[in-house]
């Protein structure tokens, strides 16, 4: 009784929906009521913002503006942007906060100074020494306590927590560059839960803990801390480069053999199953080739002592325990007489490796076939008795005896490429079980070796890239300081209670409207697939077979009598 969505009219796709529009205006409005109610009850959170603007007059001649502005101004807002980040900026402005609610004395000579230096009686680089030296012990005192608060066993990691927390509030955002100068805007936002003056306080915190950091990072001598990139450079020395290179070194050392290092760097190269599958498939072939020569020779010793008569091994077993034939002694060749007639009769065939190796061969064979042709002459005009013929026997059958000889030393000879070849292929046959074995071995550890290339590899270029910016900044600070100027163009100010960063009632309502349409929707289309009653005439005619006589109307929800 249901037909396919896709083979239904826009008229019936409306109908399905109007039928079941009460249920499906009630999940929208549910869906939208609720969010806005839960937004309600939630936290509301406010945001405040602070914007600087750095600034370094061009007052050379640069041949490469463009450059210049990409490189030194980049530079110095990167090393910014990371020192207002920074954990000992983010750490004072958490403290601050926390003393300025308590009423604590450091926080009361730390906003002593911090007025007097808004107020312009002195600036950051022309205060007199004393003043500076109050300062200065101001921020060393602010140092050590965060210190003491972070290695405190019972707080410490609290304190730290609400670090990590009011960390993830703090966003930082680079504007523009300028064009005539060297100009670049940061705005600092600071997001906190109610009430909204919070907000505010903590934007003011982070701007002037950042701007006392800077400033630290300008006196001369001892008196100036760390540079940012400098620390920087040192944590990821320590905490990633020494500990990745200490991480592989006690890996390499739990390795069995000294040639597995070699073989998970020829794995991680190319893709470890292509170069297992590649290893083994090279020493495979390795033994192949081994075989393959090795039969080879065999069969060429095979072949020589076939034409060697059976006599000749006497008492001696003819083949070894392999079925192979082995080479006979000459005790017994050199017995015969040269009318014996199995030397007179014999006809041996060399193969022809043999005969293009061996020279002696080769011209015994073209005297044998010389001298036969010479008695084949002989034997037309005498008898076989005649003193001529058995004298060309006898020189035959010297010249086999000789052939024969030169058979068994070649066949003897052929023995000891045999066992090297033997002993090379037994050796390639270990060697590709080992590896198989080492292979199979490695396969667990390779995930491991190759993580810690990895995070080596990445360690080593985040150190190189830190390195550098370390050595710029460095060579920036070192260039001219007096010349960069940082200035608040605009301070924190009070949020609009009526308009918190987050929730925001209306926009997740009007979200939640659309989620509440779709699902409405899919409410009502649903409802109608399992909706087996009749909806017209025409479904009951085609469903039931029969024509229809008569409708009855409804009229307010009843029949009309």
């Amino acid at each position: 009784m249901v037909k396919a969505i896709g083979s239904r009219s826009l008229r019936e796709l409306a109908r399905v929906i109007c039928n079941r529009r009460t249920v499906c205006l009630l999940i929208v409005v549910l869906l939208a009521a609720g969010t806005w109610a839960t937004c309600a009850t939630v936290g509301k959170h406010y945001r405040s913002s602070v914007k600087f603007q750095m600034r370094e007059p061009l007052t050379r001649d640069y041949p490469d503006r463009d450059f210049y502005l990409d490189s030194s101004l980049r530079i110095f807002v990167n090393n910014q942007l990371e020192l207002m980040a920074s954990v000992p900026v983010l750490a004072r402005a958490v403290l601050l906060m926390e003393y300025a609610e308590s009423g604590d004395p450091l926080y009361q000579r730390w906003h002593e100074i911090r007025g007097e230096l808004e107020d312009g009686r002195f600036n950051a680089y022309g205060m007199s020494e004393q003043r500076r030296a109050d300062f200065e012990a101001v921020l060393v005192e602010l140092d050590q306590r965060i210190e003491q608060r972070q290695s405190d066993p019972s707080h410490g990691a609290e304190f730290r927590e609400r670090v990590r927390r009011f960390a993830r509030n703090v966003k930082v955002e680079v504007g523009k560059v300028g064009k005539d100068v060297l100009t670049g805007s940061v705005t600092l936002i600071v997001t906190q839960p109610e009430p909204v003056e919070r907000a505010r306080i903590a934007a003011d915190m982070v701007a002037r803990s950042y701007l006392d950091r800077h400033r630290q990072l300008q006196w001369p001598g001892d008196q100036r801390p760390v540079a940012p990139t400098d620390a920087r450079t040192m944590e990821l020395r320590k905490a990633r480069l020494e500990v990745a290179r200490a991480a592989m070194d006690a890996f390499v050392a739990r390795l069995d053999d000294p040639s597995d290092l070699e073989v998970l760097e020829q794995l991680t190269r190319n893709g470890p199953e292509a170069d297992k599958h590649c290893l083994i498939r090279s020493q495979r072939e390795n033994v192949l080739a081994l075989d393959g020569e090795l039969a080879e020779l065999r069969l060429l010793q095979q072949q020589l002592l076939e034409q060697v008569p059976l006599v000749l091994w006497g008492v001696l077993p003819r083949t070894d325990s392999e079925g192979l034939l082995t080479v006979p002694a000459l005790a017994v060749l050199n017995r015969m007489a040269d009318t014996d007639p199995l030397l007179t009769g014999m006809v041996t065939t060399v193969p022809e490796k043999t005969m293009a190796g061996n020279l002696t061969i080769r011209q015994l064979k073209t005297t044998e076939a010389t001298l036969l042709t010479d008695l084949n002459r002989l034997r037309v005009d005498y008898h076989d008795d005649h003193d001529e013929v058995r004298k060309k026997r006898a020189e035959i059958a010297t010249t086999r005896r000789l052939i024969l000889k030169e058979i068994v030393g070649e066949a003897r000879t052929l023995r000891i490429p045999i066992a090297t070849l033997s002993a090379r292929r037994d050796e390639a046959r270990v060697e590709l079980q080992r590896l198989r074995e080492q292979l199979n071995r490695l396969t667990g550890k390779l995930f491991e070796y190759q993580s810690l290339v990895h995070e080596m590899n990445l360690a080593q270029t985040q150190y190189c890239q830190a390195s550098n910016d370390s050595t710029a900044d460095t060579a920036g600070r070192e260039q001219d300081t007096d010349g960069i100027a940082i200035l608040v163009i605009e301070h924190a100010q009070l949020p609009d209670v009526s308009r918190p960063a987050y929730p925001k009632p209306f926009f997740y309502a009007v979200i939640a409207s659309c989620v509440g349409l779709l699902l409405a929707v899919v409410y009502a289309f649903v409802a109608d697939h399992f909706d087996h009653t009749f909806k017209s005439i025409e479904d009951a005619e085609r469903y039931l077979g029969v024509p229809v006589v008569g409708s009855v109307p409804k009229c307010g929800g009843r029949l009309v009598t």
